[in-house]
């Protein structure tokens, strides 16, 4: 199987940028995909030890940011108001795709023109929203995915893709509602949901 450029939304701001909050903007999968997530990762540890991030929420990150929690309250305000003009959609994930670089296994989800429209449709209130940090920049991936491992050695991302690279999967799930997430900047916990926009 082909390799298909892999984009973190994460990001190392600056000191001068840190506001103390990072926010995700994210589709998270269903029960049942997370379970088969879980399984997932758990084997990666079977094959490879221990590895940055194997106990985090699954998610597909639409947009990363960072913002201020005083006026948090004013970016769950504009997501819900846009939220509303936003068709649910069945997410279609076939397969595993990995980039060598840097050392990741995640799954691509279908189809790529609904995460194409909501980029495009969410950015202007994003953007124009007073509660994130302008001194900061706003970041999304192009190529959506949802990770199963990042940042494994050469040797850890060998033994596991040689397992994953021809393991057939096939799921898929309906996008209900976008997650607005939260953690503390420069700290590697686990991000907490502070809101929850129903589709149409």
């Amino acid at each position: 199987m082909p390799q298909t450029a892999y984009q973190a939304p994460l990001f190392l701001p600056s000191r001068e940028a840190v506001s103390g909050y990072e926010y995700l903007l994210a589709i998270q999968p269903d029960e049942n995909i997370a379970a088969d997530i879980r399984y997932f990762r758990n084997k990666i540890w079977e094959l490879a030890g221990d590895y940055p991030g194997q106990y985090h929420q699954p998610y597909i990150t639409i947009y990363n940011f960072l913002g201020f929690q005083q006026k948090e309250s004013s970016i769950i305000d504009a997501l819900s108001v846009v939220s509303k003009n936003v068709k649910s959609c069945f997410i279609h994930l076939e397969d595993f795709s990995s980039f060598e670089g840097s050392g990741s296994i995640y799954l691509s989800p279908q189809p790529k023109n609904y995460f194409s429209f909501l980029l495009k449709y969410l950015y202007p209130t994003i953007f124009n929203c007073d509660g994130i940090n302008r001194q900061s920049n706003i970041y999304s991936s192009t190529e959506p995915f949802i990770l199963l491992a990042r940042n494994l050695k050469k040797a850890q991302f060998t033994k596991a893709w040689t397992y994953f690279k021809d393991k057939p999967y096939k799921s898929n799930f309906l996008s209900e509602s976008l997650l607005l997430m939260r953690k503390e900047l420069l700290k590697n916990d686990q991000y907490t949901v502070v809101g929850k926009f129903k589709l149409k």
